[in-house]
């Protein structure tokens, strides 16, 4: 399932240059590979919001912080 779900993200690359991740996603395992092949799939020239479910996975990924690095990512934590 996780392939099929990232290449339909893949096909919209070409139209599509700024993806929020994390708000209700939720935390099921299964989204854990998601996550990682999500953030692995995106082009150099892309943007990034990383929020809430996603800075949960980020932090179970800590390896994709390398490849964040390449691209325009925003991280917006919540405190309480």
């Amino acid at each position: 399932m996780t392939s099929k779900w990232i290449n339909y993200f893949k096909s919209k690359f070409d139209r599509i240059n700024c993806w929020v991740i994390g708000p209700g996603l939720g935390r099921h395992e299964c989204l854990s590979l998601f996550f990682r092949k999500f953030i692995e799939s995106l082009p150099i020239n892309s943007y990034l919001v990383i929020d809430a479910d996603g800075l949960f996975f980020l932090c179970k990924h800590p390896d994709l912080l390398l490849i964040l690095e390449k691209i325009h990512c925003i991280m917006t934590p919540n405190l309480r």
